[in-house]
Order: structure tokens, then C-alpha cells, then sequence
């Protein structure tokens, strides 16, 4: 391991106005830490030359965050890369790669000072150095690796150099044999192998059938036997033999059981004797917090001194912490006490549970049945609707090709005396509107357009008490009967078909104008 040196004085450091960022890898926001100057990042109270670098290391588990600020180190400092260059390419990183390997070096750069540069991304467990101006460092974790190469494209330069003397580092991961062995060996590392099995023969069988009886070496033998019964070792021969150990292992219940009574027992004269203990706590602070106020009563602390009375007064205010212990007690022990085996408020019987979920199943089902129909009824409407309008199209144009219009009249004489203008005749179409049949009473129309829209998005149909149901849901004065006399009345919008046989009979009404109006253009 590489310690870094205590920061010494230098000649030159002034002329970086930036220290405060001397090896910290990551920026300290000294906002959030009371007591430390926000200028220096130190300590308040503190010199500068008091602050220990081992004070800065960073925590191996964060990654490394370097801002373009100098890092400083015994002998010189790395500047910052020039913006706009380039890192060099890297190598494939090797499986296990814990070696770093760095160029760029001077010559006068040795293992101490670089493994004071690089010691600050994790420990160190060697610095080689193969030839000159190259080294191998070889940390003790993998992950520390990334974080070294937060240092590429840094100048290294010593306080007697120039900045233009500072040569760059160059970083790149290294072959390392140690490495690759190392990571093989992780990879053929092997689970714990479990206990051993003894093979299966009568001496083993008979040394087991003692040992599955004693209490001592009971959990060393069944493993053993339960294996043996996992290969198959019990047959018709050895079958009553076999049948022994399992009784015998069976017979452990009752003494494991009496062990779990025996340690709930003493759980709970452990517990109890601590509550006991704890209470008789509480009840002598109690006890004190009651003489500390009977003592600052006034008739009392008028005997007192000064001096006397600020103690009294300073010890009370430590029995304030009583409420604090109250309430950890009620905590610890009150709420066991509640915990008790009651069914809650919002349970209700598993067959019912079972009921109420089969329910919701079957009305799940139901209601995707009623969404498919839906819109298997509105795309049916769509096409009648459209195909409708592409006859009545044709047939009006039809009709528009062979009408002969009447000549125009003359025009009207100005008479001399304005009088009121008469009425235009009436047209072909004012004389159809006329007399194309009785008009509609307001509720029997509403009736109609509200079966008909429901009907429309039902094209097979719907039963008499679902259409009944519907009308109410918007009318809720309109009786069974209305419902049913404006179906039967109107038999050119609706129909009634008949469907099944027998028990299974239904009745289900249907909109049936499109089907008309289909047959007669045709």
C-alpha cells in the first residue's frame, strides 16, 4: 500500500488560485457542511498546513468525479487536459483486468511517486515499472481500474519544471497474466460440497438405525437416510427396516416440539423479566423527575442559592428524556400485546370470497360479449347506412334526369296599390309532406328514437324487460305495456322474431326500417 504523503509547502503553488479542489476527486459542496469555510473547503479553525491528505481519500465504493483543476502531490502536480485533444485508443479490456498501465512518464518519475498519483482510486497491491517512462499499477479491486482512467490526458509536471514541460499521461489497460489466473480461479470456484453420504449397505443401514434414535446425532443421520430414500434404496425386502428409521424419525417431533415450548418459554420470562426491568426504570425516573419539581417549587427553592437553584433547574431538564424512554417502552411491549389472532373487519368466509370472484369472472365475460356485439352492431350500421345512402343517391338522380319542370311565369305587374304579397303555391314536396300520413304524438317519437338507438347497436336483437330497463334508465315513468304497444304499433320499425324451442323459447325485437328500405329499392 502507497500512503500519501502530508502536504509540504512549495515555492510556486501560489500561482494556482484554485486549491481548493488539492486531491479531491470530487467537488465538496460546502454549503451542506456546517462549521467549514466556503472558500478554502477546510475545516473552520483550521490551518491550511494542519490538513492531512489522508483526510481527503475518497471512498473506493463512489465512482471518481475530476473537474479540470490541478492535482497536487508531493513533488509536483497533474494540469488538467488540453481542451480538444483527443484520448488515445483503448485495448479490449481483458476478463479480470486489474492493471493499469501508464505512459507518458518522465524519466525522473519513480514507483513512490506514482503510486502516490494512483493510490487515490483504490488500494494498491503493486507498481512495477517494465521500462522507462511506463508503469504496470495492479490494484487490489477491479473496479478501482475505471476509475484510474479518470486521469488520462493529465500533465504531469514537478514544481522545478515549466508548464510547457508537462508531459501527458497516457492510460490503457494491461495483460497480466496474475490477473487472468486469478479470474479463471474465481470462475471455477465451486459451491460448498454438502455433508458427506454414507453409501447404502447393511452395516451403514444398521449403524444409522442407532443414530436416527439418539437425540445427539439425529441431524447428522437424516441427511443420509433422506437421501437414501430419494435413490431408491427402499424396497420390498429392506421395507420394514426403512419403515423403522421413518418412525424413528417421527418420534423427533415430539422432542422438537417440547424444545420449541422450552425456548417460547424462556422467551417469555426473558421478556417479562426485562419489561419488569424496564418498568421499574421508568418508575424511578418518575420518581426523580417528581423530587426535581417538588424541589423548584418556590417555598422550597427560596432556601436555596443561586448556584443551587440553576442545578435543580438543569437536572430537571434532563428528565425530559423520560417521555422519550415512555414511548419506547409502549412500543417495545404494547404493541405485542395487540398483537392478537382476531379475524379483521373486512374478512369475510373463503366460500364466499370463492362466490364473489366467480361472479366477477362471469360479469367480466359478459360485458367483453357486450363490447364485441357492440361493435360488431355499429360497423353492421355503418355499411347499411352507407350503402343506403349510395342508393338514395342514385335513385334521386334518377329521378332529377327525367322530371320536366313547368315554364316560369311572367313576371308580376307592379299594381298601383301595394298590397300584401299572396303565399307562394304550395310545391310536389310541401304536398307530399301534407298528406304523407297522421303525425306522431312528441312521446310516442321520444319512445321510438330511443328504441331505435338502442336497437341499432343490438342487430340481433333484444328481450322486451332489456328494452323496458333501457327506456326507464331515461324515462323512468314509462311502463311495461307503453313499451310493448309502441313495438306492436309501429311494425314497420320493428319486428319480434321467435327463437328456440321449448323451454328455451325467447322473444327478441328487432330494427328492421333498413331491411324495408333495402327490399323495396331492390
Amino acid at each position: 500500500m502507497y500512503c500519501v504523503r502530508s502536504m509540504m509547502q512549495y515555492p510556486n503553488m501560489m500561482q494556482y488560485p484554485n486549491m481548493n479542489n488539492m486531491m479531491l476527486p470530487q467537488q465538496i459542496d460546502a454549503s451542506q457542511m456546517p462549521g467549514m469555510m466556503p472558500t478554502m473547503n477546510m475545516m473552520g479553525g483550521m490551518m491550511p498546513n494542519m490538513i492531512d491528505q489522508n483526510m481527503m481519500m475518497v471512498n473506493q465504493q463512489q465512482p471518481m468525479l475530476l473537474n479540470n483543476q490541478p492535482i497536487f502531490f508531493s513533488s509536483g502536480l497533474l494540469l488538467p487536459p488540453i481542451p480538444g485533444e483527443q484520448a488515445p485508443l483503448r485495448r479490449e479490456k481483458p476478463k479480470g483486468c486489474r492493471t493499469v498501465s501508464v505512459g507518458g512518464l518522465p524519466k525522473t518519475a519513480s514507483i513512490d511517486v506514482v503510486g502516490e498519483i494512483f493510490q487515490r482510486f483504490g488500494a494498491i497491491d503493486d507498481v512495477k515499472s517494465p521500462r522507462i517512462g511506463v508503469y504496470l499499477v495492479r490494484y487490489a479491486r477491479p473496479e478501482s481500474v475505471e476509475q484510474a482512467f479518470a486521469l488520462s490526458g493529465f500533465r504531469l509536471k514537478y514544481h522545478d519544471q515549466n508548464e510547457n514541460e508537462a508531459t501527458p499521461l497516457f492510460l490503457d489497460y494491461a495483460l497480466n497474466q496474475d490477473d487472468r489466473t486469478e479470474y479463471e480461479k474465481a470462475q471455477r470456484r465451486r459451491e460448498p460440497t454438502p455433508p458427506r453420504v454414507e453409501p447404502f449397505n447393511q452395516s451403514n443401514l444398521s449403524t444409522i438405525a442407532e443414530q436416527i434414535k439418539s437425540e445427539d446425532k439425529f441431524a447428522a443421520s437424516a441427511h443420509t437416510l433422506a437421501y437414501w430414500l430419494e435413490r431408491g434404496e427402499c424396497n420390498k425386502k429392506n421395507a420394514n427396516v426403512f419403515y423403522s428409521l421413518i418412525q424413528a424419525s417421527n418420534n423427533q417431533i415430539r422432542r422438537l416440539f417440547n424444545e420449541k415450548m422450552q425456548l417460547d418459554e424462556e422467551y417469555q420470562t426473558l421478556k417479562t423479566q426485562i419489561k419488569e426491568k424496564f418498568s421499574h426504570v421508568i418508575h424511578q425516573f418518575e420518581q426523580v423527575a417528581k423530587i426535581l419539581s417538588a424541589a423548584k417549587h418556590q417555598r422550597v427553592s427560596d432556601h436555596f442559592t443561586k448556584q443551587q437553584r440553576r442545578n435543580i433547574e438543569m437536572w430537571l431538564k434532563m428528565t425530559e428524556e423520560l417521555e422519550n424512554i415512555r414511548e419506547e417502552y409502549n412500543a417495545t411491549f404494547d404493541e405485542d400485546e395487540e398483537k392478537v389472532d382476531k379475524p379483521g373487519k373486512n374478512m369475510v368466509p373463503l366460500e364466499k370470497y370463492e362466490e364473489l370472484r366467480m361472479e366477477n369472472e362471469n360479469l367480466t365475460y359478459e360485458l367483453e360479449g357486450y363490447k364485441n356485439e357492440a361493435h360488431l352492431a355499429k360497423s353492421e350500421a355503418e355499411r347499411k347506412f352507407e350503402k343506403f345512402k349510395a342508393h338514395f343517391i342514385a335513385e334521386n338522380a334518377l329521378k332529377n334526369n327525367n322530371q320536366t319542370f313547368p315554364p316560369l311565369p311572367p313576371p308580376p305587374k307592379v299594381p298601383d296599390i301595394l298590397q300584401k304579397p299572396m303565399p307562394p303555391p304550395p310545391t310536389p314536396d310541401d304536398n307530399k309532406v301534407v298528406t304523407s300520413g297522421p303525425a306522431v304524438p312528441p312521446s310516442e317519437a321520444k319512445l321510438i328514437s330511443i328504441l331505435t338507438a338502442f336497437l341499432m347497436v343490438h342487430p340481433l336483437g333484444a328481450s322486451l324487460d332489456y328494452l323496458v330497463s333501457y327506456v326507464r334508465s331515461m324515462t323512468p315513468n314509462v311502463t311495461h305495456g307503453t313499451v310493448l304497444d309502441i313495438l306492436q304499433k309501429y311494425s314497420d320499425v320493428f319486428l319480434c322474431q321467435t327463437r328456440g324451442v321449448g323451454a328455451t323459447i325467447e322473444h327478441r325485437w328487432t330494427y328492421v326500417t333498413f331491411d324495408i328500405i333495402k327490399t323495396e329499392i331492390i
